[in-house]
């Protein structure tokens, strides 16, 4: 043992727990024979690690023998197939290894963990070293790291022939191991650093030839017989002989301490300390370095190069600490070919320290002689080579080497160096580099000579438990522990930049050409140039642009006829209000129909501006290209069917398919003109009533989808001309739409009332399909275990000589610059081996990265990105999309190559990185866009207002430049809910505040109350008296409006007396004797203003000197009066229930308190009252300002944000005034002007609105302010002359603001009086004059609501109660300005036209603006236009944007736009290898070059420890546009290509396709050419069958998601809900919906207009009002509200739809069976996917037909079938005996999606039960497709299960008595005849019998399999199961490593609050768990994968069940029968 041990201290080191007398330990077996102790290892779940429980046995041991002189000898020995593993990382430990943890205090640190864990193995290794007894050990098998510590404890080792010892704690990133001690002691330091750096792995005879091994014997069981013979021998001899025999223990190894007795660490710190540090870039540079005695350079990534030429010790030092500094070092060649070293002694030790502790892996090259080798970590030297040591050296070397010197085969004998013959130890070298840590080498040097240089003592030993503490807690060791632990993982993987081949270059290893750069050799394959460096021809290799052989294809199309050409721009143009115009356009097409479409084209152009450079043209074009409209078109088609199928259902004219036709209407008429007879339209404006009764039509008579051609005040009784045509049918088109246009010039000639609308018609037989656009393909790439499922039978043979060969000679397969193609020719017979190498290639680039490689992999993409981006941006932007779209096919190997530059700079941005805290983010114009819309149909629908609004501007003279810099970043405001009507407590208003009353006596108020009185009235005074009066838990004050003195005089004498001495008793009583003492109605009165001095003068003098002035004045309404405010909240009836508001309130609030555990006392009143003003409660509302309105108005303050932008041109010519525009100048920009327009409606109180309201505005504009006011009257233009035309003359001959004083007096004046008033000429006849202004009037008679007055505010339209008052007139002014966020600056305003008009034109970019505003948030949220949907908070904005301001510019890519300003501007965050950066990169090109958006893209690398993407991905393009815009469109020929992936060759690859689309498609797969999609072998030979994979999809229908409540808010659970389809609409299967416990349903259809309907009669819906429209094809994005109510109603859409009674719907019978027998049906759900299993479904099903009497019906989830099972199902289930049923469900939203295929599948076995079935279904049987029935499962489903849910199997042994009552297995009962139900092999495997699930199940419950179960659906559902399941679902996949097994994990996790009732165990037997003998008892066969067995899938069918092949036979039969 080493000098300087000290003897054992018992109580410090190890306290016994056991003694051999009682000993309690299972894995280890410890006895005494005599003078002979025996230590058997015997844990063989973990091949003998040392875990804490066998370090504790061990720790017992070593404490006894210490103390037991009587003992000689010691034999170590083990059990089973390994001597020891070493430590116990992770793994199957024993259950109860946690009770021998260490004990701690609460709150330890992972450091003091991480001590307390490592401290006891090095103490038992002390222990066990300083052993006085003589030790042997008989190893065996594989020993690691501890384990190679325990054989070197030992005094003589035996070991068989199969032995090896493995040093891999470098590899794993541990670096350093307390159970070194021992081990060094018997290496040295020099061997140890050279084992433990390389990972080395010794066999026995290397082993022995270092001291490890003494001796080797044939066998484990000779050797153990042989230690036992040698300690028996040693035993005999004396005390002194054995201690001489030792080799162990004191008196062995040798102290190595630093020189001159100090620390290794200091000596190096001092000697870097006199070497100056160079800027990094400057390291390695040739041109800077000043040694010309010396070279130093990088040779690849990784690798440095030392060659010294000269003996200077001054330049080795400098380039030593060069090293030091450089951490992306790991390997340093120093070539010794020179003389030896010299200089100053004291700078060569400083260099010989550097070097023995250098952090990289150091190789020295020797061909002369020198010393420096022996300081390397290992040496290669030629033969002749030699060492001399100098005494500076001898300093530095153990005492072995100390010899002076030694030549080249004595240096090898020592195992110091190997000679140059031995060329394959380079490159082990590089492979056992390659495995290790980076951090390792220096931290692995450091711990041996801490080991080595101090005695070993209780306190060094805590201190090397430190160091592995600290090491522990270092990432890399992480990453290193979990690539040993997990078996998929590969850590044999080279380090980037380095690698030896071994070829002619290493053969020819001679002294001569030692270190020096490759051999000039010409490269095959490669043009005539030197051969590229190892690290060249490492990027070369890895980066493989593959060829392909494997090609996939996808294509998407709609169950529905394509929109023609025409049709996509109508309904773009329609968003423009120019539709009307297009089609007029189109009628007059004259030209061959071939010319059609081009026509359509340049039709649309001209409705746009700017001459061709329109931007909202290239989002038309773009549009049209994705099909975009294509639904919505089907939608207006569903309607001509409607209508269609209603005319024969009444008998009445129809026209033939796709014809032309019109339908007339007018009072209960209908008439219809078809084709050739629409010519006479206009002659038929007045319908032929319909034989019979009044007709009915099937669509209903308006619709958002009309094209409206003529409207002329509508009503039910006025003429509808209704055309239906299809737009792609040129003669059609033209057809109607020129009868339609004439029919409308008739009516507008002839002043009839009426409408003329246009609506897409269904096109003729055979129209092609739509083809879609807006997804993605994607290739995941299988794992082994479901590759070995998935395998039928043997591996495929290699393809032959003679195709690989054709293969390799494509000019396609070149590997940058390798063209095998040209080796191919020139050596035609070296086919097969270049084929070889082609795969060889392939695998070297897919081969897994180590995890220490994968880190910075992230920081690598984003450095290619940026540096393909400095050529060109989009060029970068491409390049990240490439690597991360084909990311498996090798670009992680790729990425891992570089220079050493790159390294260092990816290690740095990777610091940089980690301080960008956000998520990835998508923020596009200020929009953060949810995960799940972004894709370019979702993004589009969210532009589309944008573009419209600056097209809209455009058309009045706004540059587009300016137009989108105004509009692109706008952001609807958010108008706060409530009001400040003067509270006290809100401090910002404090100097207004009104006078307080606190009503309650306490010091905190959560209540306050607003009173607003009218001072002149005398009941409203009365009110406030009476308030106050009362006792309430509020705060109560006052404020007094009028326009009298009194208001003001009252207000502030309450506020003097409240304040003052006299207090608010005083103020009570002064205000209630003013009410009562005043006897007139009216208190303002000059009476009522002297008493209210009077008074207040007397209150004052009685309690306190001076009467304080009292000033009286106006006070403004600023809200109306009574009224009542509740915490800012204006109440609806305050009169009446305000004592009831306030106690709710108070109550609330309380609740509210101590919900959130908070006293009132220790809360604020500041805290309290920003609380009680908040929006909602929530915590944060503490601390947050309330936003308030100081104004309040019914129809104002709480409007819904409307905006309808009135042009210039409209307004001007109406009756007008204007305030302050002299003044400021009509162009002048020093504030915003405000443009009013009242509509007056057609009331009976029109003059004295009129007249009030036109007052008002005479006081609004006595300020200086620019404001423009308009007057209309919105009745109708027509004859008798009435007073509303009397007033519309008016308004045309007087000035405006002086209208009010005429108009005051007159009441309900008539028309003569009127004119009279105003002086106008009493004329009462309607002239040419009105009817031109009426004329001009005409375009608003549409604002007037029901007669209703309507207010328009600069674009915002208003629906007041009346009166208004000035002050609320410019409150509506505020509420645009205040409250919309992002406005306009003013410098920004002035760009807009300069004119006369400029502020109307501002007025109206404003009302463009804001409405575009809130459309862009119904189009993100997907509200219709009709809709009344609630305005919510946007998303906080600016994250990405941050992100991108604060990255590092070679972490962030920008793409400017091509004109002057951006219309989109894009911030993107992203991780370069996530998902994103797959999905995002084509979306943003696509906007950029289609739309010259603006790109900012910011790139968050992140720390990776596994591969980051392992799918390929490919997003459909978009059809390139034909030069020329948007008017060329028509020569694009409609053609739309699918997503397309093309890959490379892979061995025993499979890949699973998936389809990412829009959220809200139904898709399936219906043609996919008999490819299983589940398994697509990536290893087809090029251009067969199997190697194209071409699949066609078909968008069947589209999903709609809601939430039912009914009228008290409960989620309306239950109910039956239905999308009704108009006539001639089909029903589609999952048309209804039952709504679940939480309120959520689920609907599809079709697109199409629906009415939602409920099934149960004996309630109505409220809500939605009208009908409901599928017409989006980029989804609807919102979530649909329906109110459900008692009773029942009339409903004025009934009659559009088929009957939905529930006797009509089928009945859901199954089919086959024997109705003699049974004539019930059995309802059975299973799920499959993919060709292999829906095989195995198929089978099952026989199996069951052939053992059940009872009728069948399958139900199977569509979303995963096969286009070919789902053709041939039909007639398989008629064959076979069964009905089918097809189910499909949507993933919901707000549920977390899965990712892999296979965990989808299990959640839909289990999450969606409540909803997939119809309410007639009341019970279902599941059984798992891999399943065989062998009895009739009519038992299982009439089977009682106890009023459970549902009831499942449990695993076999494991269950409860009742699972084992079935008569057949009355035998087995009792524990013991459980234990014979397990199958023996797979004990150690059942995972719900350890661990956690043993300690969550209890005794309680049982772990069940989910193969097979029952469910009661009826009590399922009263339940709520589906929610409690999808609630717990949730819930723990938060955590993305939990519910491993997530349709099993689940349901048993959750049995406490959904109980399992457990079926007969015979029901469901499995070999992995079920012993063979119970198979024969078994009446259900799970084909479940074996743990030890890897095999297919179907070959466990046909080994397991012999009936399989046989049934598999029989149904093959009928398919082939079938097809």
């Amino acid at each position: 043992m080493r000098l300087g041990w000290e003897q054992w201290h018992g109580g410090s080191i190890a306290r016994r727990s056991s003694r051999r007398g009682s000993w309690q330990y299972d894995c280890v077996k410890y006895s005494v024979q005599g003078a002979i102790a025996e230590v058997k290892l015997d844990d063989l779940n973990t091949y003998n690690a040392l875990t804490r429980k066998t370090v504790a046995a061990l720790l017992d041991i070593c404490a006894e023998l210490h103390g037991r002189p009587d003992v000689a000898a010691v034999v170590f020995t083990a059990a089973g197939p390994h001597f020891c593993s070493g430590g116990a990382f992770g793994g199957n430990v024993p259950q109860d290894d946690e009770e021998y943890a260490p004990k701690l205090e609460p709150g330890a640190s992972a450091f003091e963990v991480g001590v307390a864990e490592n401290l006891p193995i090095a103490r038992l290794l002390y222990l066990l070293s300083t052993l006085p007894q003589y030790k042997v050990a008989a190893l065996r098998g594989k020993s690691l790291g501890a384990g190679i510590s325990l054989a070197a404890a030992m005094d003589f080792v035996v070991a068989p022939e199969r032995t090896a010892l493995l040093f891999l704690e470098a590899s794993r990133g541990l670096a350093a191991c307390c159970s070194w001690q021992s081990t060094i002691c018997k290496l040295g330091p020099m061997r140890m650093r050279r084992l433990c750096l390389l990972g080395a792995e010794l066999e026995v005879r290397q082993a022995k030839h270092l001291g490890l091994v003494d001796e080797i014997v044939g066998t484990y069981t000779e050797a153990d017989a042989r230690a036992l013979a040698q300690a028996q021998a040693v035993a005999k001899q004396s005390l002194e002989e054995r201690c001489r025999l030792k080799t162990t223990g004191p008196g062995h190894g040798q102290l190595f301490p630093a020189p001159g007795g100090g620390d290794w660490e200091e000596l190096v710190k001092q000697a870097l300390a006199s070497c100056p540090a160079r800027p990094a870039p400057a390291r390695f540079s040739a041109e800077m370095w000043p040694h010309k005695d010396i070279d130093l350079c990088m040779d690849g990534q990784n690798t440095a190069v030392l060659r010294l030429r000269s003996a200077s010790a001054e330049g080795l030092l400098q380039a030593l600490a060069e090293v030091h500094r450089s951490p992306q070092v790991r390997l340093l060649q120093v070539v010794c070919d020179g003389p030896s070293i010299g200089g100053c002694s004291k700078t060569l030790r400083r260099a010989l320290a550097l070097l023995h502790f250098c952090p990289a892996f150091t190789l020295a090259l020797v061909s002369g002689t020198s010393a420096l080798p022996m300081l390397c970590d290992a040496a290669l030297c030629t033969p002749e080579a030699s060492f001399d040591f100098s005494a500076e050296y001898m300093e530095y070397l153990p005492a072995e080497l100390q010899a002076g010197r030694l030549n080249a085969k004595e240096a090898e004998e020592l195992g110091l160096v190997e000679i140059a013959e031995h060329h394959q130890f380079l490159t082990d070298i590089c492979r056992k580099l390659s495995e290790c840590a980076p951090n390792a080498v220096a931290q692995s040097k450091a711990f041996i000579h801490k080991i080595c240089s101090k005695p070993m003592e209780p306190r060094i030993l805590e201190e090397l438990a430190g160091h592995i503490a600290r090491r522990m807690e270092d990432p890399e060791f992480q990453d290193s522990l979990r690539a040993v632990v997990d078996e998929a993982a590969d850590t044999a993987c080279h380090f980037g930049g380095f690698t030896v081949e071994d070829d002619a270059e290493s053969a020819t290893f001679t002294s001569a050409n030692l270190g020096l750069a490759p051999q000039q050799t010409p490269y095959l394959g490669l043009p005539a140039c030197d051969r590229p460096s190892s690290n060249t021809m490492r990027r070369l290799l890895a980066i493989l642009p593959l060829c392909s052989a494997l090609e996939v294809e996808v294509t998407v199309e709609a169950a529905w006829p394509r929109a023609a050409l025409g049709a996509e721009l109508l309904e773009g143009l329609a968003q423009l209000d120019r539709g009307a115009d297009f089609l007029s356009e189109l009628a007059s097409f004259e030209a061959p129909d071939a010319e059609w479409r081009s026509w359509a084209a340049r039709s649309a152009a001209k409705m746009t501006c700017c001459q061709g450079g329109s931007l909202y043209a290239r989002l038309l074009s773009l549009r049209a290209r994705h099909a975009y409209a294509s639904a919505v078109v089907e939608a207006a088609r569903g309607m001509d069917r409607a209508d269609r199928a209603a005319l024969a259902e009444q008998g009445l004219q129809s026209c033939a398919a796709g014809d032309p036709w019109a339908l007339l209407q007018a009072s209960g008429t209908l008439e219809v003109l078809c084709g050739d007879q629409l010519s006479k339209l206009s002659e038929h404006l007045a319908p032929t009533p319909s034989a019979g009764s009044s007709s009915q039509r099937g669509s209903p008579r308006q619709s958002e989808l009309d094209h409206v051609l003529f409207r002329a005040a509508s009503d039910e009784d006025s003429l509808e001309i209704t055309g239906y045509a299809d737009l792609g049918d040129a003669r059609a088109a033209t057809l109607l739409l020129r009868a339609l246009f004439a029919a409308a010039d008739a009516l507008s000639a002839s002043g009839r009332s009426g409408r003329v609308v246009f609506r897409h018609g269904t096109p003729g037989a055979n129209a092609p399909r739509a083809v879609l656009g807006g997804y993605s393909l994607e290739l995941m790439t299988r794992t082994a275990d479901e590759v070995a499922k998935a395998s039928d039978g043997p591996a495929r043979e290699e393809a032959a000589t003679s195709s690989c060969l054709q293969e390799v000679s494509d000019p396609a397969e070149s590997f940058h610059g390798v063209d095998i193609a040209v080796i191919a020719q020139q050596f035609p017979s070296s086919a097969s081996a270049l084929c070889q190498l082609r795969d060889d290639l392939v695998l070297e680039a897919e081969r897994p990265l180590a995890p220490w490689e994968l880190t910075r992999l992230g920081a690598r993409a984003a450095m290619r990105a940026v540096l393909a981006g400095n050529a060109s941006a989009l060029k970068g932007l491409q390049a990240l999309g490439e690597v991360a779209q084909d990311y498996p096919s090798g670009w992680g190997r790729a990425l891992s190559a570089g220079t050493a530059e790159d390294a260092q700079r990816a290690r740095e941005l990777m610091e940089e990185a980690q301080a960008i805290k956000t998520e990835d983010s998508l923020e596009v114009n200020g929009w953060q866009v949810p995960l799940k819309q972004r894709g370019v149909l979702s993004l589009l629908r969210s532009q589309q207002p944008l573009f419209r609004a600056a097209e809209l501007l455009s058309r009045e003279g706004v540059p587009q430049a300016v137009a989108f810099e105004l509009l692109r970043e706008a952001q609807s405001g958010q108008v706060p809910t409530k009001v400040d009507t003067g509270d006290p407590r809100l401090s910002a208003l404090n100097a207004e505040a009104s006078p307080a009353f606190d009503l309650s006596g306490r010091r905190q108020e959560m209540v306050g109350v607003g009173l607003v009185v009218d001072v002149c009235d005398r009941k409203q005074m009365q009110w406030v008296n009476k308030v106050l009066s009362q006792k309430h838990n509020a705060l109560v004050w006052v404020r007094f409006q009028s326009s009298a003195a009194l208001a003001s005089l009252l207000q502030s004498a309450l506020s003097l007396l409240v304040k003052g001495k006299p207090g608010p008793d005083v103020a009570k009583k002064y205000l209630a004797k003013l009410v009562k003492q005043h006897p007139e109605e009216n208190l303002c009165d000059a009476e009522g203003e002297k008493l209210a001095r009077t008074l207040f003068q007397k209150a004052w003098q009685k309690h306190s000197q001076g009467v304080p002035e009292l000033l009286g004045g106006a006070v403004p309404w600023l809200f109306p009066a009574p009224s009542a405010s509740l915490n800012g909240r204006m109440l609806a009836d305050p009169e009446r229930t305000l004592e009831q508001d306030i106690h709710q309130e108070f109550e609330s609030l309380s609740m509210t308190f101590q919900m959130l555990s908070m006293r009132m006392g220790r809360v604020g009143q500041r805290e309290i009252t920003n609380f009680a003003y908040s929006a909602r409660f929530h915590p944060m509302s503490f601390r947050m300002e309330p936003q308030v309105l100081s104004a309040w108005h019914e129809g104002i303050s709480n409007a819904p944000a409307r905006h309808l932008p009135l042009r210039p041109a409209l307004l001007l010519p109406l009756p007008g005034a204007s305030s302050g525009a002299s003044a400021a100048g009509a162009g002048s920009t020093e504030s915003t002007p405000a443009v009013h327009l009242v509509v007056l409606g057609s009331r009976q109180k029109l003059i004295q609105d009129a007249a009030a309201l036109l007052e008002a505005y005479s006081q609004l504009f006595s300020s200086a302010n620019r404001r423009y006011l308009h007057v209309a009257v919105s009745a109708n233009c027509s004859a008798p002359f009435s007073a509303a035309a009397a007033l519309r003359r008016c308004l045309r001959r007087k000035p405006l603001l002086e209208l009010p004083k005429a108009l005051q007096s007159l009441g309900d004046a008539t028309a003569s009086e009127i004119l009279a008033a105003c002086g106008a000429e009493v004329d009462l006849s309607f002239t040419a004059e009105d009817a031109a202004h009426c004329e001009k009037q005409k375009p608003l008679h549409d604002l007037g609501m029901a007669g209703a007055t309507v207010l328009w505010v600069n674009g915002r339209l208003f629906q007041p109660a009346l009166p208004l008052s000035a002050g609320i007139l410019e409150h509506a002014e505020r509420l645009e300005v205040e409250y919309t966020k992002g406005s306009p600056p003013e410098s920004l305003m002035a760009k807009l036209n300069p004119s006369t008009n400029r502020d109307y034109l501002v007025a109206y970019a404003l009302a463009v603006r804001a409405r575009a505003s809130v459309e862009a948030v119904q189009a993100r949220s997907g509200n219709g236009a009709g809709e009344e949907a609630e305005q919510t908070q946007e998303d906080p904005r600016g994250m990405a944007e941050a992100a991108y301001n604060s990255v590092p510019e070679d972490l962030r890519l920008h793409i400017p736009p091509k004109g002057e300003v951006a219309p989109i501007r894009i911030f993107a965050l992203l991780d370069p290898l996530g998902k994103s950066a797959q999905r995002l990169p084509p979306l943003l090109q696509l906007l950029h070059e289609e739309l010259d958006a603006e790109v900012f893209l910011a790139m968050r690398p992140q720390r990776l420890a596994e591969t980051p993407l392992k799918a390929y991905l490919r997003a459909a393009p978009a059809p390139k546009a034909p030069p020329g815009g948007l008017q060329a469109l028509g020569e694009w020929d409609g053609r739309m290509s699918g997503a397309r992936i093309e890959l490379p060759p892979r061995r025993g690859q499979l890949l699973h396709l998936q389809l990412l689309s829009p959220e809200d498609w139904l898709c399936s797969a219906v043609d996919s050419k008999e490819a299983d999609l589940d398994n697509i072998p990536a290893d087809a030979p090029r251009n067969s069958p199997g190697a194209q994979v071409h699949v066609r999809y078909v968008v069947e229908a589209l999903f709609l998601e809601g939430f039912a409540e009914d009228g008290l808010g409960r989620p309306a659970t239950g109910r039956q809900l239905a999308l009704t389809p108009l006539r001639g609409t089909e029903l589609m299967a999952g048309d209804e919906s039952m709504v679940v416990k939480s309120g959520y349903f689920q609907l599809r259809q079709r697109p199409g207009v629906y009415k939602l309907a409920l099934s149960q009669k004996s309630e109505q819906l409220l809500r939605p009002k009208g009908l409901v429209q599928l017409a989006d094809l980029a989804g609807r994005g919102s979530l649909l509200e329906a109110l459900v109510a008692q009773g029942s109603g009339t409903d004025p859409y009934a009659s559009l739809f088929t009957a939905a009674s529930t006797e009509s719907r089928e009945t859901f019978e199954g089919g086959g069976g024997d109705p003699a027998v049974c004539r019930e049906t059995i309802h059975i759900f299973s799920v499959a996917s993919g060709l292999s299993y829906e095989r195995l479904l198929r089978i099952m099903m026989l199996s069951v037909r052939k053992h059940t009497k009872c009728k069948l019906r399958l139900w199977l989830v569509a979303n995963f079938l096969s286009a070919s099972f789902r053709r041939i199902l039909p007639t398989l289930s008629k064959e076979v005996g069964f009905e089918v049923s097809q189910v499909t469900y949507k993933w919901p939203t707000w549920l977390r999606e899965q990712t892999s295929k296979q965990r989808v599948i299990w959640a839909y076995k289990i999450l969606f039960l409540d909803v997939f079935f119809p309410a007639e279904v009341k019970r279902i049987l599941f059984i798992d497709a891999d399943e065989i029935v062998r009895a009739d499962v009519e038992e299982l489903w009439k089977m009682d299960i106890k009023g459970h849910s549902w009831g499942f199997v449990p695993f076999c042994g494991s269950g409860p008595a009742q699972s084992l009552s079935s008569s057949i297995w009355n035998s087995l009962t009792g524990k013991a005849k459980q234990e014979d139900l397990k199958n023996p092999e797979t004990v150690g495997f059942r995972f719900w019998e350890q661990g956690f699930w043993k300690n969550h199940l209890g005794s309680r419950f049982f772990y069940h399999i989910s193969a097979m179960f029952v469910v009661d659906l009826e009590v399922f559902r009263k339940k709520g199961a589906g929610d409690i399941l999808r609630e717990a679902y949730q819930s723990l996949t938060a955590d993305p490593y939990s519910l491993s097994n997530l349709d099993q994990d689940l349901v048993n996790y959750i049995q406490s609050s959904l109980p399992i009732y457990s079926l007969p165990q015979e029901w469901l037997w499995c070999e992995s768990w079920c012993s063979e003998s119970s198979k024969q008892n078994a009446k259900n066969i799970d084909m479940c994968q074996h743990p030890l067995k890897k095999e297919g899938k179907l070959q466990n069918a046909r080994r397991i069940a012999p009936e399989w092949t046989q049934y598999d036979n029989e149904l093959q039969a009928i398919i082939d029968k079938i097809q």
